[in-house]
């Protein structure tokens, strides 16, 4: 469906919903909150026109066209640097302060891999907390039963001793790390539910409008202990603004307000790009010719590294999208793809792109790649 041909109610609605959240929506989530208000305007007996009266804060119609926007894209052990390196801050600390919050749940893979690497570690026990605004998610990683043949980076090893099958193809984490992970329902953009040494909130600002970057960021603040760590999406790390300080902890970047690590005696700000080797335009460069080779593997290191150096432009998660599609991994280049749509919106027509693309050629692109009219 394309702007011009959405119906008269529908543009209010997706502002409400929107709002309600603090989301960019992307065509594709226009797309499902359509079909959505449909079937919920079809359920409560209404025309959609009427949805919007209904549509009011705390209301069951906003939290059933809210979940039609949610992205939810989550997997196990992603990323584990990330997780690590949370284990490796919590580790020094007394068991008092060894607290988790994970806002953005999803439906808990992440948390529940966190859990998996603190108990591992020895760094136990650990109070985590996970939140999310979709009360399915929130549902869902309460209850921490997964269908195994749909789950990534779920190594049997970690099936065996981490949980018990509790159906045909249906697998349950264990009692232990169900019951240090306690869960609820929260909004990024209220006062955080709890004040913990470490957030784990990943890719989740990505898809916020600037207004809500800054209101959540203030929320992350209030709700982290005065030495506590931060943990973000790579592609999210300049996303706080001033007033952070970052350090490179087991191949990744933390972020705090005072000293996140303490093994570390030197933290520094954001940088405005992490110049440690090639610039975003060169990884770019080199991961199209990697891909154009066939050499998939390489085309995918190189076009994440280029994405966490240049993360407010479109071109490196349409390129790592398409890579990534060639991997056989549509979902991840679908989400890749709705990122870019969500960047390409805050852009100013005109706009010179990484790899020197023009804003006009990069939307017609990624409109292509999001139509499936072009191959990956």
């Amino acid at each position: 469906m394309r702007v011009e041909d959405a119906p008269a109610w529908l543009p209010p609605l997706a502002d409400r919903v929107a709002a309600s959240v603090g989301f960019r929506l992307a065509p594709p989530q226009t797309r499902r909150l359509h079909r959505q208000a449909l079937q919920t305007a079809a359920a409560h007996d209404v025309g959609p026109d009427q949805l919007l009266m209904f549509a009011t804060s705390g209301s069951a119609v906003l939290s059933e066209l809210v979940e039609a926007v949610l992205v939810g894209e989550t997997y196990w052990f992603r990323d584990e640097q990330q997780l690590r390196a949370v284990c490796q801050v919590l580790a020094p600390l007394p068991q008092t302060h060894r607290t988790v919050w994970a806002p953005g749940c999803s439906t808990g893979q992440e948390v529940h891999s966190l859990a998996i690497l603190l108990r591992d570690a020895g760094v136990w026990p650990t109070r985590l907390l996970a939140t999310d605004v979709s009360d399915a998610a929130v549902a869902a990683t309460r209850d921490g039963v997964y269908q195994l043949s749909r789950q990534r980076g779920l190594d049997p090893a970690v099936v065996a001793r981490c949980g018990q099958m509790v159906g045909e193809d249906i697998w349950q984490v264990d009692e232990e790390i169900r019951a240090a992970v306690s869960v609820r329902s929260h909004n990024l953009l209220d006062p955080p539910p709890v004040r913990s040494q470490a957030i784990v909130c990943r890719n989740v600002l990505i898809y916020l409008t600037a207004d809500a970057v800054q209101t959540v960021v203030a929320n992350l603040a209030d709700g982290l202990a005065p030495d506590g760590t931060l943990v973000l999406g790579h592609a999210e790390v300049q996303l706080p603004g001033p007033g952070w300080t970052a350090r490179r902890v087991e191949g990744t970047y933390l972020l705090g307000r005072g000293d996140p690590v303490r093994q570390d005696p030197s933290p520094r700000r954001v940088p405005a790009a992490i110049d440690d080797g090639p610039d975003a335009d060169d990884l770019l460069r080199e991961g199209e010719a990697a891909l154009d080779a066939g050499r998939l593997r390489h085309a995918v290191a190189l076009l994440r590294r280029a994405r966490f150096l240049a993360p407010h432009d479109p071109v490196c998660p349409i390129v790592l999208g398409i890579a990534v599609a060639r991997t056989g991994d549509d979902r991840e280049a679908a989400r890749l793809w709705d990122v870019a749509a969500h960047l390409l919106e805050g852009l100013p027509a005109g706009t010179v792109l990484a790899g020197g693309h023009p804003y006009e050629e990069v939307q017609r692109w990624l409109a292509q790649l999001m139509s499936g009219s072009t191959g990956a």
